[in-house]
């Protein structure tokens, strides 16, 4: 669990907030960017693969219980959701 506090403290310090919910058999996370310079960081740790090493630490936490262990085994970010956010922090987008 330290490792989830450790992590989530160093998303809070690049202004990106992590919401998290779990039902009773699917778990669901929001990153929230806060600036453009936050999800530019977010995008850096996608293409850097530790955004996905991130949700494994936080999927096996919310799933102890459970007894299971979980792998990301693929994380998909496309150009165009890329290009529309970046859109809205620059303020020409909808």
């Amino acid at each position: 669990m330290e490792a989830v506090r450790l992590q989530l403290a160093r998303l809070l310090a690049d202004k990106i907030e992590l919401v998290g919910a779990r039902t009773q058999n699917s778990v669901g996370l929001l990153f929230y960017c806060k600036t453009s310079s936050a999800f530019r960081r977010l995008d850096r740790r996608f293409n850097a693969g530790t955004l996905r090493d991130l949700l494994d630490v936080i999927f096996n936490a919310l799933l102890v219980k459970d007894l299971i262990e979980v792998s990301v085994n693929e994380l998909a970010w496309h150009e165009d959701v890329f290009q529309q956010a970046m859109k809205y922090f620059d303020g020409t987008g909808n």
